[in-house]
């Protein structure tokens, strides 16, 4: 998640961020996106969005695909 998040930040999200009905506020790829843990809790997963309805989303020999697309990575090492 890094450089908008680093380990140990805290911040404050909106639960009901995003109108479903509405295309332009509706999440984006890429956009950042906050979800409980199934079977535990009061846990939550902050992740980034990489897929949307409709996708396919394949992850083959470790290397992310969506649409049949590959999708580059970026390392913060490799900057």
């Amino acid at each position: 998640m890094a450089p908008v998040l680093q380990v140990g930040d805290r911040f404050i999200a909106h639960e009901l961020a995003y109108d479903f009905t509405d295309a332009e506020t509706m999440p984006k790829r890429g956009d950042i996106v906050i979800f409980k843990v199934p079977h535990r809790d009061h846990a939550k997963f902050v992740k980034r969005l990489i897929g949307l309805p409709g996708d396919r989303i394949q992850l083959k020999r470790g290397r992310l695909y969506v649409n049949d697309t590959l999708v580059e990575r970026t390392f913060l090492r490799d900057r």
